[in-house]
Order: C-alpha cells, then structure tokens, then sequence
C-alpha cells in the first residue's frame, strides 16, 4: 500500500509542479515585462540620457566660470638685496642706514580666482548648444522609437504563441477522432462489412496527423521561447496566453489619415528630421572658427608674498585684475575650412538619411494598411466558413443516420469544422499583429508601464 501511495505521489506532486510553474500572461503584461527587461531597450534609455547630459555639458560652455587655484612653493635660499642710504633728520649728519631691497622668503603661499565669461564667439558656442539639444531630441526619438518596436516584436510573439498552441490544439483534437474512426473501421474489417484497404487509407491518414502534430508540438515550444526571450524570462518557462480576441473588426481608416498620423508621430522619422537641426547647427558651430574670440576676465589674488606689492614681505596681500581678451586665428593651414567642410558634408548625409527614412515610413505604411486590410478580410471570409462547416458537418450527420453517408464522411466534415474553427481563431490573432504593426507604422506612443 506504502509502495502505491509513493508511486501516486511521484506522478502526481511533478504535474503540479509543472502546473504551477505555468505563468498566465495578458499581452500588455508581456509588454510592460520587456520593457523592464529588455537590454536593448536599456541602452537606448541610456543612449538618451548620455545625449542629455551631453546637451548640459555643452550649454554649461556659454556660461562664466568660476575657477579657484591654491599652491604652495619653496624656493631655494638666496642673499638678501639691500641698497645704503642717508638717514633722514633728526640722525645726524652722515648717518647711513640699509634699506632691503629684496629680502628671501622661501616659503610662497598662492590662493587665486578666476572669472571668466565668453562675449563673442562667432556664434560657435550657441551652434554647438543648440546641435547638442537637437541630438538630444533626437535620442529621445530614438528610445521612444525602440520601445515601439520592442512592443510590436512581443505582440507579434505572443500572437505566435497563441497561435501555435491553437493549430497544436486542433491537431490533437484530429489524432484522437481519427484514432477512434481507425477502431471502428477495424471493427468493420472484422465484422467483414468493408474492406482491408479502408483500414490502411485510416492508419495512413492517422500517421499523417501525428507527423503534422510533431511539428506543432515543436513549434509551440519554439514559439514560447521566442517569446520567453523577447520579454526577458528564462526559455523554459511555461505560458500560457490569456487575451481575450476580439473578433469585431475595428475600423479601417483612409490610407491617407493613417500617412498624415505617420508623418506626425513616427519617432524614427522624427530623429530623422531633428538631426538634420542638429547637423546645421554644427555648420553653424564650426564656421565661429572664422570670427575673433572675445572673452571676459577676472581675477583676485590672495598670495604671501604678493609680487605685485614692492617690496615683498612675508605675508598675505589681496591684489586684483579685471579685463578683456582677443584671439584670432590669423594662420591655420585651413583647419577652419576643414571643420567646415566635414559639417557641411554631415548635414547632407543627415538630409539624405531624412529622404530615405520618408521613403521607408511611406512603404512600411502601405504595406501594413493592406495587411490590416487583407486580416479583416479574412475574419469575414473564415467566419463564413465555420457557419457552413457546421451546417455540412450538420447534414452529413443526417445523412449517417439514415444510411447514406459513411464514418469516414463524418469524419472528414467533423476535420473540416475544426479547421475552419482554427482558420477563424488565427485571423483574429493574425489581425491582432496587423493592428500592432500598423500602430507601429503610424507611431502611436507606447504608454510607460
């Protein structure tokens, strides 16, 4: 009895187990998964933010500075310098005294600040800030833009799933009705009323199922790693899918709306467009290269022994300076021209890329409306089909009851409705990814989760 119970419990704790390992999963809490998982998704936060600091950086330049600067240095010893002269009244006459000329203090003692503001500089700063915030929009763009794909690819996914486990699921279904069709047909081979070969055309056909069914079987599991990859789990985990299908098709918009939708909110299309700002700004930077530098300064200095004070002593004196400075580059071999070259060039890639990527939104548009078209077409056509697959599986029946159609009739219309069952639940998961992609197309805004 010990030994049966065991046996019982080996059996039955690992399928809970396994049970219990399975992780029910939404679509939007597949989405929300990934986007706290994913690594490339990650980077490209990252990317953004960098190009952020990097902006900061940048205006920080057109700013004044402040700098504080200390030191302390030994000198070696040198002989004291000192020069004779008369001793003023009331000395007597012909009284001398020494007068230090420069005495040695060894120990020297430096605290300075300096402020410094840049006035003009042929617009080069202003350039390279304002490039700087175009390149941070554009990153920006950037994530955003990989967070819609990041959506789409799991949404294609967990689709893929849903739909390998319902073509899994109809083929099972098909193998065990064909195994029972194969047991009556040996009965009635027994029974002498039909003929060895319709018993091997059924076990032919079994084999055929079961060959389709292997493959299902595999494809659910590679669809579940897929996914499982896609949203950051381990490929192992168990899934099951639990959104709800929505069978109603939604409403197919002109294809000119869903292009005026793209042109306004597609992120990729915006970097696009932003960083050819950003390139002409850099023009803009790099020709300040030919103008005159003009800078601000100041400075307090508060040193022991201060050389500006004669003669030095040892101790502390605060002096200061103010002032402003010119530099321009009289001879520089074209460095200038080069720079200004290279940014030129720059922005031309930058507008031929912008070019480009108009032409690739436009395509990836038209190509997502006609398969958003051909899904609802779909729905409506399979829909259809299951009504008449019940109604042929229906009169077949009748037909079987009054002796004018044979099991394997049956049979094939019971096949038929499954398929065509199975055909109607993959249209709508099939419009489920052309919708996804299609809001990808147009760039609607994946919400933070």
């Amino acid at each position: 009895m010990k030994k049966l119970i065991l046996a019982v419990l080996l059996v039955v704790i690992p399928a809970s187990m396994a049970a219990a390992e399975k992780k029910r999963l939404l679509v939007d809490e597949a989405v929300s998964l990934a986007m706290r998982n994913n690594k490339l998704v990650q980077i490209s936060r990252m990317k953004a933010e960098s190009a952020s600091a990097r902006h900061d950086e940048t205006a920080a330049a057109n700013k004044p500075t402040l700098q504080l600067q200390a030191g302390y240095t030994r000198l070696s010893d040198i002989p004291g310098l000192t020069m004779s002269l008369p001793a003023p009244p009331p000395a007597p006459p012909n009284t001398w005294f020494s007068a230090p000329l420069v005495s040695n203090i060894p120990d020297n003692y430096a605290l300075k600040a300096t402020v410094q503001y840049p006035l003009f500089t042929g617009h080069a700063l202003e350039g390279a800030e304002k490039a700087a915030d175009y390149n941070a929009m554009a990153s920006g763009s950037d994530f955003t833009n990989d967070r819609s794909e990041l959506a789409f690819g799991v949404k294609n996914a967990y689709w893929g799933l849903y739909k390998a486990i319902k073509v899994k699921s109809v083929l099972d279904k098909n193998v065990e009705q064909m195994r029972q069709h194969l047991d009556d047909v040996k009965s009635m081979v027994e029974a002498g009323i039909i003929l060895k070969d319709e018993q091997l055309k059924a076990q032919v056909r079994l084999l055929n199922t079961r060959f389709s069914q292997t493959d299902a079987n595999n494809n659910v599991r590679l669809a579940m790693m897929a996914l499982n990859n896609i949203i950051g789990l381990p490929l192992d985990t168990e899934i099951e899918p639990t959104s709800k299908l929505l069978p109603e098709n939604r409403a197919l918009k002109p294809l000119s709306d869903y292009l005026q939708d793209a042109a306004n909110n597609r992120p990729d299309l915006k970097a696009a467009l932003t960083r050819v700002s950003a390139s002409g700004e850099a023009v803009r930077a790099a020709k300040g290269g030919y103008y005159p530098q003009v800078g601000l300064f100041g400075n307090v200095n508060y040193m022991r022994p201060n050389p500006r004070i004669f003669p030095g002593m040892d101790e502390f004196d605060t002096t200061w300076d103010v002032g402003v400075g010119i530099n321009y580059n009289l001879l520089d071999w074209g460095a200038v021209k080069s720079r200004v070259r290279q940014a030129e060039a720059a922005k031309s890639q930058a507008e031929l890329a912008a070019e480009q990527m108009k032409d690739a939104v436009e395509l990836d548009l038209n190509q997502s409306y006609l398969l958003l078209r051909q899904a609802t077409e779909r729905i409506s056509i399979s829909r259809e089909a299951v009504e008449e697959a019940q109604e042929s599986l229906r009169i077949t029946k009748n037909r079987f009851a009054g002796g004018f159609a044979t099991n394997t009739d049956v049979l094939d219309a019971e096949v038929g409705l499954l398929q065509a069952q199975l055909n109607y639940t993959v249209s709508i998961a099939d419009y489920e990814v052309a919708d996804a992609k299609m809001k990808r197309s147009v760039g609607e805004p994946e919400s933070e989760k």
